[in-house]
C-alpha cells in the first residue's frame, strides 16, 4: 500500500501433491497361484498467480455540480495445472519373495499426462455517488490453452448498477434497508484439452510394424462458449432485520455452444470435429428469504427457504440442427407415445414424441431453527425438486422379465393368448412383448428431508 488511495495485492499459490498405490497377490494366492502385483503413481502440480491493483479518488463534475467517488481497478490471473499417471502390472511370478513388477511374465505399463494454462486480465472503474449510487465498467482479457491458434484471446466486458432508494427520507423507517441493482454481461468457458490440437493414436500395421492413425482432427479456430446475461434485482431488510430477502430475474444467451460436427470419413478419421456452433437460451428468477418469527429469553425460531425457477431451450445447432430440439429444454427426452392407446385387443402402434427434460425447472428449500433455552437447538432442511422427468427403468426390466405386481394379470393373459380385452395402451405398459421407458415415464417431483440436526451448548458454568 504505496499510500492510502493506492493499494496493490499478489498472491502467489503452489499446489504439489503425489500419490501412490501398490496391491498386491503373493505367490500361492489362493485363486491366483502366480500372484501378481499392480503400482500406480500420479503426481498433480498446480500454480496459481493473481496480482489486482486499484486507485480511489474523489472527482468533482462542475458543470453537474456532482462530487463522486471513483475506484479503478486492474488485475491479472495465470494458472498452469499439470497431472501425470503412471499405471504397471505385472503377473506369473516364478516364486515366492519381494517382488517388483517386472518380475512377472507379462508386464503392461500405461502413462498420461495432461497440462492446462490460462491467463487472463481485466480493468474495472467504479463511480459512486454519495454512497447510494454505483455504477461499474469493467472487461476482461483471457487466453487458454484449449483455444485454437487461430482465435486469440477471449473478449467479455461487463456493467452494472446499484442504488440504495433506502436512503432517501421518504423510505419507512420500518423497512430498513433497499438496494436495487442491475447488471449485464459475458463469461465464457472453454473447450476441453486437445480440442484445437491435432493427435495421433499408435497402432500396428503389416507385419506388426509401429504405425500412427488419426485420433483427433483438431479445431484451430475453435474458441470458448460464451454467455451474455442481463439480470435485475433486489436486497432488502426490515423490521429491525428480523426479515431479509433477496430476489434476482436472469435472462441468459449461450452463444458459440461447442457441439461435435461430423466430418466425412475420407479425411482418415471418423472423430467429429468441436465446433463452435449451438445457441441455447436460459431465463428465470430465483428468491431468498430468511425470517425470525419469534425471539424470547429462552425460545427463538427461524425460518428461511430459496426459491428458483429456470427454463432452458434450444435456440440453434447450426448445420447439425435436429428440428426437434428446437424450443425444447437442453436435456430433452424423446421416446416412443401410443397413437391408438384406447383401441381394445389390437396391439399398441409407436411414434416419436416428446417426453419432457431430465434437469428439474423448479427446485426449492426450506429451512427451520428453533432453540430452547439459547443451548438446545434443533435445526431442519428440505428440498423439493420437480418439472423433469424420470423413467422407472426396473418396472421396464420387470415387464420385459414377466413379473412385475401392478402387471401381472395382463402378463398373465398375453402370455395365455387372451389378451383381447385389453387396451392398447395398457398393452404398451404391461406386455412384454410392447413395454418400452417410454411407457414408465413419470414426473420426477419429489421432497426431501436433507439433514435434521439436534444439538446441545455445554454452559460455560460447566466448562474449566
Amino acid at each position: 500500500q504505496p499510500s492510502t488511495s493506492m493499494n496493490h495485492r499478489l498472491n502467489l499459490g503452489l499446489d504439489y501433491s503425489t500419490n501412490s498405490y501398490t496391491e498386491e497377490r503373493p505367490w500361492g494366492f489362493f485363486y491366483q497361484t502366480t500372484g501378481d502385483r499392480e503400482v500406480d503413481q500420479a503426481l498433480d502440480r498446480n500454480i496459481n498467480v493473481d496480482y489486482a491493483g486499484s486507485y480511489s479518488s474523489d472527482i468533482t463534475v462542475p458543470f453537474l455540480n456532482l462530487d463522486l467517488a471513483s475506484s479503478t481497478s486492474w488485475g491479472a490471473q495465470y494458472y498452469d495445472g499439470f497431472n501425470q499417471g503412471l499405471n504397471g502390472f505385472g503377473e506369473e511370478f516364478s516364486g515366492p519373495g519381494d517382488k517388483v513388477l517386472q518380475s512377472g511374465v507379462i508386464t503392461e505399463v500405461s502413462e498420461d499426462w495432461l497440462r492446462i494454462a490460462s491467463g487472463g486480465f481485466f480493468a474495472q472503474q467504479q463511480f459512486g455517488w454519495n454512497d447510494r449510487l454505483f455504477l461499474t465498467l469493467g472487461a476482461r482479457w483471457d487466453g487458454f490453452s484449449t483455444f485454437g491458434e487461430n482465435f486469440g484471446m477471449a473478449f467479455y466486458p461487463k456493467a452494472s448498477m446499484a442504488y440504495t432508494i433506502s436512503d432517501h427520507d421518504f423510505w419507512p423507517s420500518w423497512w430498513e434497508t433497499m438496494k436495487l441493482r442491475a447488471a449485464l454481461g459475458e463469461s465464457g468457458r472453454a473447450p476441453g484439452p486437445f480440442a484445437s490440437k491435432r493427435t495421433w493414436a499408435s497402432t500396428s500395421g503389416d507385419d506388426n510394424q509401429a504405425a500412427v492413425i488419426l485420433s483427433e482432427l483438431g479445431n484451430e479456430d475453435v474458441g470458448p462458449e460464451r454467455t451474455q446475461e442481463i439480470e435485475g434485482g433486489f436486497e432488502a431488510s426490515m423490521f429491525e432485520g428480523r426479515l431479509s430477502i433477496d430476489f434476482t430475474y436472469f435472462d441468459q444467451t449461450t452463444s458459440d455452444a461447442l457441439l461435435r460436427l461430423d466430418r466425412p470419413s475420407s479425411i482418415g478419421t471418423e472423430q467429429a470435429l468441436l465446433t463452435n456452433l449451438g445457441e441455447v437460451s436460459n431465463a428465470g428468477y430465483e428468491f431468498t428469504a430468511n425470517a425470525n418469527l419469534l425471539t424470547t429469553r429462552n425460545f427463538s425460531w427461524d425460518l428461511g427457504g430459496n426459491y428458483y425457477h429456470g427454463e432452458d431451450e434450444v435456440v440453434s445447432l447450426g448445420p447439425v440442427t435436429d428440428e426437434r430440439l428446437k424450443g425444447k429444454p437442453v436435456s430433452a427426452q424423446f421416446g416412443d407415445c401410443v397413437t391408438n392407446a384406447d383401441a381394445v385387443g389390437e396391439r399398441p402402434d409407436f411414434e416419436e414424441c416428446y417426453l419432457g427434460g431430465a434437469r428439474p425447472t423448479t427446485p426449492f428449500g426450506i429451512n427451520t431453527r428453533v432453540t430452547l433455552f439459547r443451548n438446545l437447538t434443533l435445526e431442519a432442511l428440505g428440498e423439493y425438486q420437480g418439472g423433469h422427468i424420470k423413467q422407472n427403468g426396473t418396472a421396464r426390466q420387470n415387464v420385459r422379465r414377466r413379473f412385475w405386481a401392478t402387471c401381472q394379470n395382463v402378463i398373465d393373459d398375453v402370455e395365455a393368448g387372451t389378451w383381447a380385452l385389453y387396451t392398447a395402451l395398457d398393452l404398451a405398459n404391461c406386455s412384454y412383448r410392447d413395454a418400452n421407458y417410454s411407457m414408465w415415464t413419470f414426473p420426477g417431483d419429489f421432497f426431501k428431508l436433507r439433514a435434521l440436526t439436534l444439538s446441545y451448548r455445554m454452559p460455560e458454568s460447566l466448562l474449566p
